[in-house]
């Protein structure tokens, strides 16, 4: 701005000028000017005075453009239209009494009601402005003018709904055809990928049935019949291994069971091994190959007919000692004759007493007050006494911190007998 005013006071080719910041109006603040030249002088010549780009320089042009001008910088007048304000004159800057300029312009000839009214409807002046200029058609005319002023604003306001309206319908009815088309196009992909993924599987399928023709051909070839016997005998063995695994681990738990049940007849106490030992010595074969039962140190005639000591056999192997313990030794005298399904019976038998008495000792007396059932409690230290010889079979569980004194020293005396 400072560059603009410099020019204008610099320049002697312009003889008459006047400016004005308009800052009320509802455009952006901004300068306007008004110049006279003392001769003609183009608009390159009066921009590069000013030191501003020539778009912003205009000609006026007729008769009467410069003071006409003047009073369009004050807005006044039939200048005061909306979106302007009116600015008093003493807002200008000027070199001239532009005031007398101003003055000495003709004032407009005064329209006409049917004018003003048209005017008012189409918005290009405002009640307003019609009573700062012609006060007493207003006066007279009020009632039609304010009812051009609401008629053409609601005409106005219509149209611009409709705009609206119309605008809105037509983004609406692009954002359809987009969507249609979006729809369109993700059922066509999703076509092509169906087509595609039933393409792949009957490839697959077409695949797979081409590769078991070619297995079906191959089995029942020399080759693969070849190798489904081959299958047929690792099953085979496996199965069998399977089976004579089991049966020697059911026959190793009978001999097992029959050997704690001699021990705990005749009285052998001590750990397996031990238990093991005292009654392989105590197992005696006939010459017929009957079995029976010796004492230690007695000698006795082998399956051969000769005289050999009964601790001979304490090594025998599981298979020579299962057997014949098996067929004969679950009597105690052996004198009576007992068939396979009552070796089982009586095998599992003993397997459930051994349980019970486990059972009979941890829920006996020691877990509860000693004088409430004072049977109980001896019961359960006999069974004590009978059963810790045999610590393997049966584990004998503490006395219960809460008995008596005199109960509990009972307790641990048979644990210790």
């Amino acid at each position: 701005m400072a560059s603009v005013i410099r020019g204008l006071e610099t320049h002697r080719s312009l003889t008459a000028w006047a400016y004005i910041l308009h800052d009320r109006d509802d455009a952006d603040d901004h300068y306007q000017f008004a110049i006279r030249c003392a001769t003609a002088r183009t608009v390159a010549d009066v921009a590069w005075y000013l030191g501003v780009p020539e778009p912003s320089v205009r000609i006026l042009r007729g008769r009467g453009a410069f003071p006409k001008y003047i009073r369009y910088l004050l807005h006044e007048g039939e200048h005061l239209v909306p979106g302007k304000a009116p600015y008093p004159r003493e807002a200008v800057v000027a070199n001239f009494d532009f005031v007398a300029v101003v003055d000495a312009v003709p004032a407009r000839r005064r329209p006409s009601a049917d004018t003003i009214a048209r005017d008012l409807m189409a918005g290009t002046i405002t009640i307003e402005s019609v009573y700062e200029q012609w006060p007493e058609l207003l006066e007279k005319h009020r009632r039609r003018f304010e009812e051009a002023a609401v008629v053409g604003a609601d005409m106005r306001n219509r149209i611009e709904w409709q705009r609206r309206d119309a605008e809105d319908r037509a983004a609406a009815d692009a954002r359809a055809e987009q969507a249609r088309v979006a729809a369109e196009a993700a059922a066509a992909d999703a076509r092509a990928e169906q087509a595609r993924v039933a393409a792949e599987a009957a490839a697959h399928e077409a695949l797979c049935d081409e590769w078991l023709e070619a297995e079906m051909d191959w089995y029942e070839g020399a080759e693969g019949q070849q190798y489904m016997a081959e299958q047929e005998r690792i099953t085979a063995e496996a199965a069998a291994s399977r089976e004579e695994s089991n049966r020697k681990r059911e026959t190793l738990q009978r001999r097992d069971d029959v050997i704690d049940m001699i021990a705990i007849s005749r009285g052998l106490p001590g750990v397996r091994q031990a238990r093991e030992y005292r009654v392989a010595s105590l197992i005696m074969f006939g010459p017929a190959g009957e079995v029976g039962i010796v004492e230690p140190g007695n000698q006795v005639m082998n399956e051969d007919g000769e005289i050999v000591s009964a601790s001979d056999w304490r090594n025998a192997t599981v298979e020579e000692l299962t057997e014949p313990i098996l067929r004969r030794a679950l009597s105690i005298e052996f004198e009576s004759e007992l068939s396979d399904e009552e070796y089982a019976e009586a095998i599992e038998d003993h397997r459930r007493d051994v349980s019970n008495v486990r059972g009979e000792i941890s829920n006996g007396e020691f877990h509860f007050a000693a004088n409430a059932n004072r049977i109980a409690f001896e019961n359960s230290l006999n069974l004590c006494k009978s059963w810790r010889r045999w610590p393997d079979l049966v584990e004998i569980p503490l006395p219960h911190a809460k008995l008596p004194r005199k109960e509990m020293e009972m307790a641990q005396a048979a644990r210790k007998a």
